[in-house]
């Protein structure tokens, strides 16, 4: 994870429960020197193959919504890592890469350094040393709303930050990824990203773009319904394989 660029390209699952490639737009935070408590998750799949992965408490992960009932990839629930306990059910990716179902042992919390979050371009899913974690944490939402929603939180954020997004893919099109990079790196979405008491200066720094952003596009579909002018634009970017990423979130 320390080694992961955006414009790289990691394992993660689509909507159909498929293992596939997809690159990283940008950060949330990157900062490989924060130490913190961290869950860290033992799984076993039903042939005996172990998994281990850690992350932030408040990361999302996919989970079975029933303690000791494995469930169809359909049904899974996203959870944060901190409610998850033993006997409940996540998502690995077997030797063949296909994803298959895993239950969890322990989640003890564990002192680890280092603190990364990626966001991908497609999806709202990201596969760390084989387990499926979400790309999506803690973030605007979280602690306004009834725990029965909390499951709901990544798939609006990921609309949240769909026109970043947006602008990964126009910025990286257009101009190249190199381009992208330097943008990434001046707006502090890029890997390392200011840590440490900056942390929360950053957080704020994204909260203002993704309103800008937001607003930005609502004008646009404004005047261009008025004008009649909007065009429409399949963007192609290039893909590179990125093997693999670590672990912490």
């Amino acid at each position: 994870m320390r080694d992961l660029e955006i414009g790289d390209s990691v394992l993660t699952a689509d909507w159909s429960g498929n293992v596939v490639f997809d690159e990283v737009a940008f950060f949330g935070h990157a900062d490989p020197f924060q130490d913190g408590l961290y869950v860290h998750l033992h799984v076993m799949t039903g042939t005996g193959f172990a998994y281990e992965l850690e992350l932030s408490g408040q990361h999302f992960i996919l989970v079975s919504s029933e303690i000791g009932k494995p469930c169809a990839w359909d049904k899974s629930v996203m959870m944060h890592a901190l409610d998850v306990v033993p006997g409940q059910h996540v998502w690995v990716m077997s030797q063949a890469h296909e994803l298959e179902i895993a239950t969890v042992l322990q989640c003890p919390l564990k002192t680890s350094c280092g603190l990364f979050n990626p966001f991908t371009k497609g999806g709202t899913t990201i596969i760390v040393d084989g387990v499926v974690a979400s790309t999506h944490s803690a973030f605007i939402l979280d602690d306004k709303v009834p725990q029965s929603f909390l499951k709901y939180l990544p798939y609006l954020y990921q609309i949240a930050y769909s026109p970043c997004i947006f602008v990964y893919c126009l910025i990286s099109s257009v101009f190249g990824k190199e381009c992208t990079k330097v943008l990434a790196g001046y707006l502090e979405v890029s890997n390392p990203s200011p840590g440490g008491a900056d942390r929360q200066r950053v957080y704020k720094k994204q909260k203002l773009m993704v309103v800008v952003l937001w607003c930005t596009v609502c004008a646009m579909v404004y005047f261009c319904g008025f004008n009649e002018v909007l065009p429409s634009t399949v963007l192609k970017v290039p893909h590179k394989t990125f093997q693999s990423c670590s672990s912490q979130q």
